[in-house]
């Protein structure tokens, strides 16, 4: 009966502090994800948009890359839909903006909303160094602020200009910029 006891607090005890290691791991991906590692694609964060970029996009914008072949894509853009009315998003797509795909993709996208294909939407791409979807590009007073890989919708609501907190912020350089 004793030892019967014993195993039963042991197990007690295990559970405890699988569920304490179990909930550190949770505070420290969430805090992961807010001061992040370097993220290698796209702009640094801090950097200045490149002058030639200044005509094209606005001063404050929030980019998403996105493409028509990306299966992820797809579902990224089915999440963030709804969030569209909020904020100054633009779409930069891979591929000519008469393809079937791009148009297919972009079709449930209001009109309000700039879709950058084709030519344009290429020459954002190699500014801003971006090579992966889906990805966004957060601008602030003509300031590369925020930029990350898109998972889920709650990833895309931390690049809306709505009073939350700017996801990757704290990468920001003091050196470095973009190429023009």
């Amino acid at each position: 009966m004793a030892l019967l006891l014993l195993d039963a607090v042991w197990l007690l005890i295990l559970g405890v502090c699988t569920l304490a290691v179990y909930r550190e791991g949770k505070i420290a991906e969430g805090r992961s994800y807010l001061v992040s590692t370097r993220i290698a694609y796209g702009p640094d964060v801090g950097a200045p948009i490149p002058r030639s970029l200044a005509g094209s996009v606005p001063p404050a914008a929030t980019l998403v890359f996105l493409s028509p072949s990306c299966p992820p894509c797809r579902d990224a853009l089915d999440r963030i839909r709804p969030h569209l009315r909020r904020g100054n998003v633009s779409f930069v797509m891979r591929g000519p903006a008469d393809d079937p795909l791009v148009i297919d993709m972009t079709s449930g996208i209001p009109s309000g909303v700039a879709i950058h294909a084709g030519q344009q939407g290429e020459q954002l791409r190699a500014l801003l160094n971006v090579d992966v979807e889906p990805f966004v590009v957060q601008i602030a007073d003509r300031l590369i602020v925020g930029k990350g890989l898109i998972r889920n919708a709650n990833d895309f609501e931390r690049f809306l200009p709505n009073g939350r907190r700017v996801g990757a912020v704290t990468n920001a350089t003091a050196s470095g910029g973009l190429r023009d």
